[in-house]
This record gives C-alpha cells, sequence and structure tokens, in this order.
C-alpha cells in the first residue's frame, strides 16, 4: 500500500511497493505542502488499487507513471547535488541563450559552487548564503564583475525554481552598488596608432566595422547586410535593430563575416595593439561601442536615436554618454580637425 511520509528536509515523499520489482520506490512530492502533496498521494493510491490485483497491470502503471512525468519514478530532485543541476540548466540554455553568456554563466556559477561545499544540494542552499558567494565574489572581482556574476546565479536560481528543482528562492540576489564611471572611449589620433599596431588585415576589417556600427562583440556573426546600406542586428534578448554602414566598409565587412574569427582572439590582438600603442585608461574592444555613442551624440544630436542605435532597453542607459560635455565631445570628434578616421586607417 502507498503511504505518505514526511522527511527530515520538510519535503513530503510516497512510498510506493511495486510488487512485479520486489521493492520499494520513494517518489518526490517536490512539495512541503501536504495539502499539494496529497493531491499527488490521492492520484498514486488510486491508480494503485486499480492496478495492483495484477503484475502485468502494476507493471504498465509504472511504465505510465514514468512516461506521463518525463522521468524516472523515485527521481528526488530536492536530493540531487548543486553541481548537477547546473549541469542540467547549462545543457538547458544552449538553445536560448548566446554561448558567450553561457560561458559568463558558468563561471559565475562555478564561483556559486567554490563558495559553498562541493557536494551541497540544493535544499541545503539557505537564506545566509548570499553573504558567503558575494564576500566570495568580492575578493576576486570588481563590483560591475560582481554583478555579471550574480546575474548568472540569479539566472539559475529563476530556472530551478520554474522547473522544480527549489520551492522558491532561497535568498534575493541583489546587486553590488556600483560606482558609476564615465564611458571609456578611444579618440580619432589613438585610433589611428591602434591601427598601425595590427598587422592581421583581416582583424583590421573587423575593428573597422565594430567601430562604425557600435556593435557588441557578440554581434557579429548574426548580423545581416541588408540592401548594401543597413544592417540588421540582433541584440540582446533577441531584439533587432538596424544600424546603417558606411559604403566603404562593405568589403570590410564581407572579411569581417567570413573570418569567422574566435571572439577570445579579436578581443586579446586588440589589448596588444591598445598597449603597444602605449595608450593609457583601461580602454578595451568595447570602449569601440563607446566611442561610436559618444560620436553619434555629436553627429545627430538626438539621444534618442543613439538609443535605438545602440539596441538600449532603457533610455537612462544612454544618458551616460551625455555626461561629457557638448563642446569637448566636438573637438574630440571634429571631423575637419582630425580627419575621418575609417579613411585614415584605411
Amino acid at each position: 500500500m502507498a503511504c505518505l511520509v514526511k522527511e527530515e528536509n520538510g519535503y513530503y515523499y510516497i512510498r510506493l511497493w511495486l510488487p512485479f520489482l520486489k521493492k520499494t520506490k520513494k517518489i518526490s512530492t517536490s512539495s512541503k505542502n501536504k495539502k499539494e502533496a496529497l493531491k499527488l498521494f490521492n492520484k498514486v493510491a488510486y491508480r494503485e488499487k486499480q492496478y495492483v490485483v495484477e503484475r502485468k497491470a502494476f507493471g504498465a502503471l509504472y511504465n505510465d507513471w514514468i512516461h506521463s512525468n518525463g522521468e524516472e519514478v523515485g527521481e528526488d530532485k530536492s536530493r540531487l547535488k548543486l553541481s548537477d543541476i547546473i549541469t542540467k540548466y547549462l545543457d538547458s540554455c544552449k538553445n536560448r541563450i548566446s554561448i558567450l553568456t553561457i560561458k559568463s554563466y558558468a563561471v559565475g556559477l562555478t564561483d556559486m559552487t567554490n563558495a559553498l561545499k562541493d557536494d551541497i544540494q540544493m535544499v541545503e542552499i539557505r537564506r545566509g548564503d548570499y553573504d558567503t558567494i558575494l564576500t566570495y565574489l568580492k575578493g576576486r572581482y570588481s563590483d560591475t564583475t560582481v554583478n555579471i556574476r550574480l546575474r548568472g546565479i540569479r539566472a539559475f536560481l529563476n530556472w530551478s525554481v520554474e522547473n522544480e528543482y527549489l520551492e522558491k528562492m532561497p535568498f534575493k540576489v541583489k546587486m553590488a552598488p556600483v560606482k558609476k564611471r564615465l564611458p571609456k572611449f578611444i579618440t580619432p589620433e589613438e585610433m589611428k596608432a591602434i591601427y598601425a599596431n595590427v598587422n592581421d588585415p583581416i582583424l583590421v576589417s573587423i575593428y573597422k566595422v565594430y567601430e562604425a556600427t557600435g556593435m557588441r562583440l557578440s554581434e557579429l556573426n548574426s548580423s545581416k547586410l541588408e540592401e548594401d546600406k543597413f544592417l540588421r542586428i540582433v541584440g540582446k534578448g533577441d531584439k533587432e535593430r538596424i544600424v546603417p554602414i558606411p559604403k566603404v566598409l562593405l568589403n570590410d565587412y564581407h572579411i569581417a563575416k567570413d573570418a569567422e574569427y574566435k571572439t577570445d582572439r579579436i578581443t586579446r590582438s586588440f589589448t596588444k595593439a591598445i598597449k603597444n600603442a602605449g595608450i593609457k585608461g583601461e580602454k578595451t574592444l568595447h570602449s569601440l561601442r563607446h566611442t561610436f555613442a559618444l560620436r553619434m551624440l555629436v553627429e545627430l544630436g538626438d539621444i534618442y536615436l543613439v538609443k535605438k542605435l545602440l539596441g538600449h532597453s532603457s533610455i537612462t542607459v544612454t544618458e551616460v554618454y551625455t555626461k561629457f560635455p557638448e563642446e569637448y565631445l566636438k573637438q574630440v570628434f571634429d571631423e575637419k580637425a582630425n580627419g575621418d578616421q575609417v579613411q585614415a586607417a584605411a
């Protein structure tokens, strides 16, 4: 006979004798609520009474239970290790989010397991573990990177609740306060120096495209050329935007797309070129996006158009570029004084 029991972890389980296997199976209800657990128990008990008379029929019940639940009877989700569920989660991300985002999430979740016990189970995670994880992250990263890691952890916990590996969020993931700093941009003179230190002509084409379109690193591969004038770019959250591309860069765009260089190679080479050019100020490939935003702000004079070109979800994100004095930006990006940077790099 089936019976409902509550174990030390607070979850209810159904103990079921399977005569054709000559052993007892324990089925998790994935609930600490007795009323909810009873609903599943009554269903099992009813079906047990229907089929227990015949061994063959009860075997059919067992197989039916496997197929209806999409997993083997008796898998106790509450007893799975954190590391096992992380593996399931990252596997589920493959068709939903970009490879770069998955890699970022994987690093954050590795940090989470390192901060906690290696063999910790999901049901053992407590509210106080957030402080342990945060302390671990702050001891290794800047506040900005800490928040990137926390976003990955938060996404994982939300998924775990949705897929019933957790009854509810064990703690609230709060982002660390970050000092708002002005975006790092690259001046036309610095761009000339950078291009002078890039020996690979394919990389030169790639950097020109990023400089002229403001694309994020991961957006090049998903972009598509339309009418030889515009790029249709798929950004964060699968949101599309249209960005014009100068005619003189069409060949560079085709070279960049055909190259299929790995992102690590692109970023490392750019960082090396910056260093060899003697440029200071923690500037990276992403600085090309900031440079594009500031140049567009000077040319268009419309923060809302700049927002659309960048694919920002909120105008408040774009407003950081208005912190620079207008006259200062005009002086920096004065094409007549500095010459067209794209043409100069050709």
